[in-house]
C-alpha cells in the first residue's frame, strides 16, 4: 500500500486539536485568567466559549504546541489578554514565574519536517493519555478528529503495552 502524501497545512489543524484538548482538559476546563468578574469560570468541553489560549506568540511551531505555553480561558478573559499584552505578561509572570522563565528560554528555530510534527504529535497524545482524556472531549467538526484520535490512542497504547 503506497504511503499517504503528508500535508503540512492539514497536519498542523490536527497537532492545534490535540493541544486544545490536551491544555482544556489539564485545566478542566476552567478559565485559568480569570480576570474579572465577567469570567465565565468553569465550562463545558465543547462550549466555543473554552479558548485556547498562548501565553507566547503561536507563530513559531517552536512553541506553538508546548504545553506549558497556552492555558485554558473564557472568550472575555482571552480578549482581554489580547487587548492587553502588557498587562497579561505581568500577571502571567506574577502568577506563573516558573513558566515564564521556562518560555523566555531562546529555542532554536529550523526548518519543520514531517518527522518534527510527528514527534509533536506522539507527545501530545503521551499527554492525552497521561491525562485519560475522554475522546467525547475531543472536537470532530466533520474533519474525522475524533475517530483519528481513538485509533491513533490505541495504537500508542498497543505500542507501550509490548
Amino acid at each position: 500500500m503506497a504511503k499517504r502524501k503528508f500535508y503540512k497545512k492539514a497536519f498542523r489543524k490536527w497537532l492545534d486539536t490535540l493541544a486544545k484538548v490536551v491544555v482544556k482538559n489539564r485545566d478542566d476546563f476552567t478559565c485559568r485568567i480569570n480576570h474579572d468578574g465577567e469570567c465565565s469560570g468553569k465550562m463545558e468541553p465543547l462550549d466555543n466559549d473554552c479558548q485556547w489560549c498562548h501565553i507566547k506568540s503561536r507563530k513559531s511551531n517552536n512553541t506553538r504546541w508546548l504545553i506549558p505555553n497556552a492555558i485554558c480561558g473564557c472568550g472575555h478573559c482571552h480578549s482581554w489578554a489580547h487587548d492587553n499584552p502588557n498587562e497579561f505578561g505581568v500577571w502571567f509572570a506574577n502568577k506563573y514565574p516558573h513558566l515564564d522563565e521556562y518560555l523566555n528560554i531562546p529555542r532554536e528555530s529550523h526548518s519543520w519536517r514531517e518527522d518534527d510534527y510527528r514527534l509533536i504529535e506522539s507527545q501530545l497524545l503521551r499527554k492525552a493519555i497521561d491525562l485519560d482524556v475522554d475522546y467525547m472531549t475531543v472536537p470532530d467538526r466533520g474533519r474525522g478528529y475524533r475517530k483519528r484520535f481513538i485509533k491513533r490512542i490505541k495504537e500508542m497504547k498497543g505500542t507501550d503495552a509490548e
